[in-house]
């Protein structure tokens, strides 16, 4: 029997605000959206090209970032890590990490989004 491949992945975070979660990361970290779901809007699907997040706001759970020096959300680029950074950097974005040659050969580094969560972009040396 063929083994099912995989296509893609979704990270599904929750938020306190998906309107203003959406709008930090449409205004300060590039992605785009179509739409919202629900009345009141309480979910969104975010991409920034072929890298899809979903939010969801939730009246019951709290958003629950990890509280270590792990990250939530490891993002992978084929090129322009530099320019990513210093974009991210010129708009103040909360770095954690700086851009840094990891041991395993990424350059990789770490910011923090508007409900905590961890971001880390990496790109291979």
């Amino acid at each position: 029997m063929k083994k099912i491949e995989f296509n893609d992945i979704a990270p599904h975070l929750i938020v306190t605000d998906v309107v203003a979660s959406a709008e930090f990361y449409k205004d300060s970290l590039g992605f785009d959206f179509n739409r919202f779901w629900g009345e009141p809007p309480n979910f969104v699907i975010l991409f920034r090209g072929s890298v899809q997040l979903m939010l969801s706001q939730d009246s019951i759970k709290a958003p629950q970032p990890l509280q270590n020096d792990r990250f939530d959300v490891y993002i992978w680029l084929n090129q322009g890590i530099d320019q990513l950074f210093d974009e991210y950097k010129q708009k103040e974005i909360e770095i954690i990490e700086p851009l840094e040659t990891t041991f395993f050969q990424m350059q990789q580094f770490l910011i923090k989004d508007n409900n905590g969560y961890i971001l880390c972009f990496g790109q291979e040396v």
